[in-house]
């Protein structure tokens, strides 16, 4: 049910055309941008012989895989095997697992099993292109914990005064409004 829904996995301003490695829901993914400046978002890992392929290159429009040097297109298929230059049909088999790309709100969102990007079920945000709107898009910050226990963290406000007395609480004021 969870990988149906979309969500944001980086900030348009971090993708670049060096492959990056985004996770979710324990789904490694390849981001990368192309040479014509298209943003694409692949499963991380070249069906050939099972390598990442954040461990490639992106050279033009394609994704090339640091093995063997397949090459893979903005749709996924394999356009070139370098062994094997003779080969003009090559098998669906060579195709990569493409994830749908959607900009909004300055975040890069996608689904893995919601592949209709005109069903996307983000968050809309009425006030996003006011110009009074102030967007904080801050990096992502892998925190090694289940998310139950960050959100339990989150909503209890009762804590502030005591462990974030530095930075924003304050121990002579531990009421909860």
């Amino acid at each position: 049910m969870l990988s149906t829904h979309w969500y944001p996995v980086a900030r348009i301003q971090d993708v670049s055309n060096a492959p990056q490695r985004v996770t979710l829901l324990d789904v490694n993914m390849a981001l990368y941008k192309t040479e014509s400046g298209e943003i694409h978002l692949v499963r991380d890992i070249c069906p050939h012989r099972g390598v990442p392929l954040t461990k490639g290159w992106v050279d033009g429009e394609e994704i090339v895989c640091p093995y063997h040097g397949l090459r893979y297109n903005a749709e996924g298929k394999c356009t070139q095997i370098p062994a094997q230059p003779e080969l003009t049909k090559i098998s669906d088999r060579f195709s990569l697992t493409k994830f749908p790309v959607v900009q909004r709100y300055g975040l890069i969102w996608t689904s893995i099993h919601g592949r209709d990007v005109t069903q996307a079920n983000i968050p809309v945000l009425d006030t996003w292109d006011d110009a009074e709107h102030q967007a904080i898009l801050p990096p992502f910050v892998d925190i090694g914990g289940s998310s139950g226990r960050q959100l339990e963290g989150f909503i209890d406000v009762a804590h502030f005064a005591w462990v974030h007395h530095n930075a924003f609480a304050n121990r002579d004021n531990p009421v909860v409004p």
